[in-house]
């Protein structure tokens, strides 16, 4: 299964209510209709409920254990939960509601893997965030044609910015990627992705360049 790019939910909606209630079968207060809510406002074309589906299904098929799983898969809930393309701070605001939802079920682990999204760096030696960031930048390893609707999404998601403002930002973001050693932080992953992922982000960069 390779991540996709799609804003419909309804097909998928009873899934992921499925791992919700797996990952959390607390949920006494509704939590799982705020985190729906938030992931259909208007202006998510890519950080939306599609998104967390396809990271779950992704963690679903990661083939080694993973000890602090329903840690992985509360993190993927929430990472995104406070998104907006204008504003800092998004992952830290996104922590502090998964910690005022969550409530005795917020571990200081689920906190590092949220905040950890912020530059896309692990934040501890375990694994749980190795895989984290991994399911979180899969989209970069998809075909090229998958690529190119995350890529548009993306754009769509800072639309209030022109192109003479949006390039240049843009293009830094994906050099970062491209500088590092490695973009994937598991061998899974890096096995899976890395190629098709680095053939992607230097595809993005001469389409800007046009």
């Amino acid at each position: 299964m390779i991540p996709f790019v799609r804003t419909g939910y309804e097909d998928f909606l009873p899934d992921l209510q499925k791992k919700w209630n797996q990952a959390y079968p607390y949920d006494t207060t509704d939590i799982f209709k705020k985190i729906v809510n938030k992931h259909t406002q208007k202006g998510r074309y890519y950080h939306n409920l599609s998104h967390l589906h396809s990271m779950l299904l992704l963690l679903d098929e990661y083939p080694e254990a993973i000890e602090h799983k329903k840690d992985v898969q509360l993190s993927i809930f929430f990472h995104d939960i406070i998104y907006d393309a204008t504003k800092k701070g998004n992952e830290e605001k996104s922590a502090r509601m998964a910690q005022k939802l969550l409530g005795e079920q917020y571990t200081q682990l689920i906190q590092q893997l949220i905040l950890s999204t912020k530059k896309h760096q692990p934040l501890n030696d375990l694994h749980e965030n190795a895989i984290l960031l991994d399911l979180d930048l899969a989209i970069l390893g998809g075909s090229l044609e998958l690529y190119d609707a995350y890529r548009t999404a993306i754009r769509l998601e800072y639309q209030i910015y022109p192109n003479l403002i949006y390039h240049p930002g843009r293009k830094k973001v994906l050099q970062k990627f491209l500088e590092r050693e490695r973009l994937y932080f598991t061998d899974y992953f890096y096995k899976k992705y890395e190629q098709q992922a680095r053939s992607n982000l230097n595809w993005e960069l001469a389409y800007l360049d046009c």
